[in-house]
């Protein structure tokens, strides 16, 4: 059997999304499964990655039309493929309101679809979830991929009755399998030398960890914002933001107006592969969501995990989050969301 595991972002990115599939694809690979990566060129294809990767072609520029190339490459691609005319291939697509070629393949040749769904919405396509004609469209093609399946992985309860309510009579497929963190990468380790291998001084700063792209729901300017009470508190007080993203630049000058710019230190991209010494250099790692996420939203971050896998303490806000254990007091200092003081 031949595991193809077909996504449809950019793998040029290399962030925990990215990640999230090359780690599910090495799980394959490492109980002897023969697992390929089938992903669209979207970006630099030169990743090193441990794992295969068959890159096909997708237009820039206006997404539902690239997407619709995608997936005429994905069509006949598969279609070369020996394994899926031997009945020995497997698709495991992950999201995508498209992607619709593993499933008509299944159907054809009787192959087993597992489909992996972190989240109703129309990722990718820039189609908001209350727009009337293509709502309804989409969700329709969301139906009809969640009946052709033959398993659906939910990573959270939420996500499963994200499902359900989509599409109720698929009960019996949907399984549960929460999110994870590899722990042979993210481990504890000295502080000191987490400190020394980015360049930090390895004492006299307290360090506030957060990892993740930077957009508005991230509650990245909270952080911002409570900054100047918490030197107040704890002089030697210095966030460490690790990423990058869209809001950087308001964030930087968010820091300036309230003069704490020297203890805040954008890091910039950094690989996947470093972020282990960003989070051991930390006395502690925080998860600032805002209350955008309601209550209807179940998050299952993958940053949480790593921040626990690495040992270090967590302050998180509170929304509605999954992690095993499921009481996030058990990890977690919880504190209400958007609250600065």
């Amino acid at each position: 059997m031949k595991i193809f595991l077909i996504h449809q972002l950019d793998l040029s990115r290399r962030d925990g999304i990215v990640f999230h599939i090359i780690e599910l694809a090495a799980a394959f690979a490492h109980h002897r499964v023969a697992v390929e990566v089938v992903s669209p060129r979207r970006g630099a294809t030169d990743t090193g990655f441990p794992i295969a990767v068959r890159y096909l072609p997708m237009l820039s520029g206006f997404v539902p039309l690239g997407l619709i190339l995608y997936e005429i490459s994905l069509l006949i691609y598969l279609l070369l493929q020996r394994e899926v005319w031997a009945g020995k291939a497997v698709f495991y697509v992950r999201r995508g309101t498209l992607l619709l070629a593993p499933h008509i393949l299944g159907l054809l040749f009787n192959s087993p679809v597992i489909l992996e769904e972190n989240g109703i919405r129309f990722y990718g396509l820039g189609v908001p979830d209350n727009s009337s004609v293509l709502s309804f469209v989409f969700r329709r093609l969301v139906q009809l991929k969640y009946q052709t399946a033959t398993h659906i992985v939910a990573v959270s309860q939420g996500a499963r009755c994200h499902v359900l309510e989509i599409a109720p009579t698929v009960y019996p497929k949907v399984i549960v399998v929460p999110n994870g963190v590899n722990i042979e990468l993210f481990q504890p380790r000295s502080k000191s030398d987490c400190r020394r291998a980015i360049g930090l001084p390895a004492d006299g700063y307290s360090y506030i960890c957060f990892v993740g792209s930077f957009y508005a729901l991230r509650g990245v300017q909270h952080l911002i914002e409570a900054m100047p009470q918490v030197l107040q508190r704890h002089p030697n007080a210095v966030h460490l933001l690790v990423r990058d993203g869209e809001t950087r630049e308001e964030l930087e000058e968010l820091a300036a107006s309230l003069n704490v710019s020297g203890r805040v230190i954008f890091t910039g991209f950094q690989p996947y592969e470093a972020l282990p010494a960003y989070i051991g250099a930390a006395d502690v790692c925080v998860a600032p969501y805002t209350s955008a996420y309601g209550p209807g939203d179940s998050l299952s971050p993958l940053k949480l995990y790593a921040y626990m896998a690495c040992g270090r303490p967590v302050v998180l806000s509170d929304v509605s989050v999954e992690v095993d254990p499921l009481d996030t007091e058990q990890f977690a200092l919880v504190v209400p969301p958007e609250d600065v003081s």
